[in-house]
């Protein structure tokens, strides 16, 4: 039998609402909202979040560089993530995810309201890794993801 995870469709964004958990970084419970993009191939947690949750980027091991909207930013390992979401019958489903933070290698004002202003995302490897597959009726405003 299959889970169906319900999404939000929200500004032309696809939104999983989540419990986020990472043990190694003392990180217990915490309510986040990504945006589901199947244009990239890694999961980031956006700078906002990181500064929220006190991550210390500058510790992390830089994974390489990656060019977001015209400006290149360093990707930064970060721990294995747990994900609580919750199927449209109420039960908890607990996944599990790498993510990486972004710290802009140049900085200026601009690019520091773009990096601020960039949601944390769920790609590609999100939905490999859980074997998750995104069913998405745009016309209708439905979006779900299936699980077995």
């Amino acid at each position: 039998m299959s889970n169906r995870i319900p999404l939000k469709f929200i500004d032309g964004r696809i939104i999983l609402t989540s419990i986020i958990e990472c043990p190694h970084l003392r990180i217990r419970k915490y309510p986040i909202e990504f945006v589901l993009d199947t244009g990239s191939t890694d999961s980031l947690l956006s700078t906002l979040e990181t500064t929220r949750l006190q991550i210390p980027v500058t510790s992390l091991k830089r994974k390489e560089d990656i060019p977001i909207g015209g400006s290149v930013f360093e990707q930064l390992d970060l721990p294995e993530f747990i994900i609580h979401v919750l199927d449209e019958g109420g039960s908890l489903l607990t996944l599990n995810q790498n993510l990486s933070a972004l710290r802009l290698s140049k900085v200026s004002y601009k690019k520091k309201e773009f990096v601020s202003a960039l949601p944390s995302i769920l790609g590609i490897d999100f939905l490999r890794r859980n074997k998750l597959s995104l069913h998405f009726f745009p016309a209708e405003d439905i979006a779900y993801l299936e699980c077995e």
